[in-house]
């Protein structure tokens, strides 16, 4: 599929890589972000409530019987679905490290997803959009949690299918939504098997879920319908998910960041150029020691956080917890007297794992904040250097890493560039050009690996806490016994809460540190090596005021660059 926003931002990026070979600027980055342009693909999530029909249309549409659409071990994994003229499977292991198998049966209890190579015309045309067939609502629960966590920060945009005879959108479903849009991913709805309903009253099922929507997601969704004996159907499919606008959403950001570096850094060494070299000299030497007191303020921080007890951010979530469990709590007891255990675990899973998904995120974002603050209060001294640069915009930057690296856009694609090196080197110690967006995977990748197995431990717990409270139910089905039975489970379930938060936050404390710290220390030192470069420039070149010039016109490129992708 020809896309316009990936040939416009392929021939940016060629502009600025020939910018930066003109000038002898460092073009890491934005080569590697133009590899991620032209390779990277666009995994798109289809979640389909129960019996939705998910599987049947998925095959419908690649035109051969590959997804299983009975309840098998393999259906609990997430399936990326690749066009390849040569078919095969690819078990993915949770460090990200693939290997081909033959056999799908055992694949959930080794793998994170499986990777299947089709030889199909839908999935040849779609591209770069790679669908991937989510485990379904009649799933174990756990592998719901697993593979909605995976992909929030893998993921470009999520598919959500509801069957047309469900009617309805239900409350674990209007959760899942929520925790999707609560990591800044957006929704395609579809309304699936509509040729078993007449069209108006396929029409009126459209309406009401437009309506049961439109306070989740802040607008009236538009709403396709989906016959699974539709001849038009990849057509309807592919029209509503406007690959265009999917790829302009993942890679305009990171490509403007591109257009704004390269004008920035020519502008550092227009000033260092009109600077004298005992002021050059001085700039280098405080550019130095600040890095030096970034690199020894993180060591003393990640000290700091070893022995830090988070207590105030374990108790906001766990506060949070209960408050959402007992704002329900009328509705656990229906669901206990009317429903059974089954429909109760689904029902408090989903209460917790969406009130963590969207608080955690709070949590994390004001830890991360607090580390970088740290972080900028030791170079404060660099503002009016940087100011004599024309490099104020590093400086807000830095001040800005926190909140930066929380952009799952450019988190998906430092995932992708980082996997990419594990493939092509066998290490991934990031040496080579994907380790210029480490940094910016690790603050959103931490979020997801420590709501996770917060969540999980609600799994873990939850059927010593069903096995109490159905003993009360058995005893008497009064519903304020019901209700006291429950209720009594809800400090139980905080306390595990706060104590699961502690716990990873400690042990993620580290990872969030050094990510920020390493966008400091990539920043700083850039601006070192330009200011570097201009002085070895005015030393050994005779016309300073050519050089000047060549800096000048190409600023002038890269913001009719800019331009160009507004």
């Amino acid at each position: 599929m020809e896309l316009k926003s990936k040939e416009l931002f392929k021939n940016t990026l060629d502009s600025l890589i020939k910018i930066g070979e003109d000038c002898s600027l460092n073009t890491q980055e934005a080569e590697t972000l133009n590899v991620a342009v032209n390779e990277m693909p666009l995994l798109v999530p289809v979640v389909g409530e129960f019996s939705a029909g998910k599987s049947s249309l998925l095959n419908n549409c690649i035109g051969k019987k590959i997804l299983s659409v009975a309840m098998t071990p393999e259906t609990a994994l997430p399936a990326e679905l690749y066009y390849s003229e040569n078919e095969y499977d690819e078990g993915v292991r949770a460090d990200g490290s693939t290997e081909r198998i033959n056999d799908l049966t055992d694949a959930a209890k080794k793998y994170v997803c499986v990777r299947r190579y089709i030889n199909s015309d839908f999935l040849k045309n779609i591209q770069p959009l790679v669908l991937v067939d989510m485990p379904g609502f009649d799933s174990p629960l756990d592998a719901h949690n697993k593979a909605i966590f995976n992909y929030l920060d893998k993921g470009s945009h999520y598919v959500v299918i509801t069957p047309v005879d469900a009617g309805t959108v239900s409350s674990s479903m209007a959760k899942q939504i929520e925790n999707i849009l609560a990591f800044g991913k957006d929704c395609t709805f579809f309304v699936s098997k509509t040729d078993l309903r007449s069209e108006e009253e396929t029409t009126q099922v459209v309406e009401e879920i437009a309506s049961e929507l439109e306070p989740i997601v802040g607008y009236r969704p538009q709403i396709a319908k989906l016959s699974q004996n539709d001849v038009s159907l990849f057509n309807t499919f592919a029209a509503s998910l406007n690959p265009d606008e999917l790829f302009k959403k993942q890679f305009l950001e990171s490509v403007k960041d591109e257009c704004y570096s390269t004008k920035a850094s020519l502008n550092t060494k227009i000033a260092a150029l009109r600077n004298d070299k005992e002021k050059n000299r001085r700039a280098v030497e405080e550019l130095k020691e600040s890095l030096e007191k970034i690199n020894a303020k993180k060591e003393k921080m990640i000290d700091a956080a070893k022995s830090n007890g988070y207590t105030s951010e374990a108790d906001s979530v766990a506060n949070a917890v209960g408050s959402a469990l007992n704002a329900e709590l009328d509705t656990l007891v229906d669901i206990a007297a009317n429903s059974g255990k089954e429909a109760l675990s689904e029902e408090i899973n989903s209460i917790v794992q969406n009130t963590v998904v969207s608080k955690i995120q709070t949590v994390i974002s004001g830890v991360s904040a607090r580390f970088g603050q740290e972080l900028s209060g030791e170079i404060k001294n660099l503002s009016d250097i940087l100011v004599e640069y024309n490099a104020t915009e590093v400086m807000q930057k830095l001040q800005g890493t926190a909140e930066s690296l929380f952009d799952s856009a450019k988190s998906a694609i430092g995932n992708w560039s980082k996997d990419r090196v594990m493939m092509t080197d066998g290490e991934g110690q990031g040496g080579g050009k994907g380790g210029a967006y480490k940094a910016i995977t690790g603050i959103l990748a931490a979020a997801t690996e420590i709501f996770s197995p917060v969540v999980e431990i609600i799994i873990i717990m939850l059927p010593e806490i069903l096995n109490f409270i159905f003993g009360k139910v058995q005893e008497s089905n009064k519903r304020e016994k019901i209700k006291e039975s429950i209720s009594s489970q809800i400090p139980s379930i905080k306390r595990q809460v706060r104590e699961k938060v502690v716990q990873v936050l400690k042990e993620n404390s580290e990872a969030m540190i050094t990510a920020i710290s390493e966008k400091f220390d990539a920043e700083l030192s850039k601006k070192q090596a330009e200011i570097e470069e201009a002085m070895q420039r005015s030393e050994n070149e005779s016309s300073i005021t050519e050089r000047i010039a060549l800096y000048e016109e190409n600023i002038a490129k890269s913001e009719k660059l800019l331009e160009a992708i507004l």
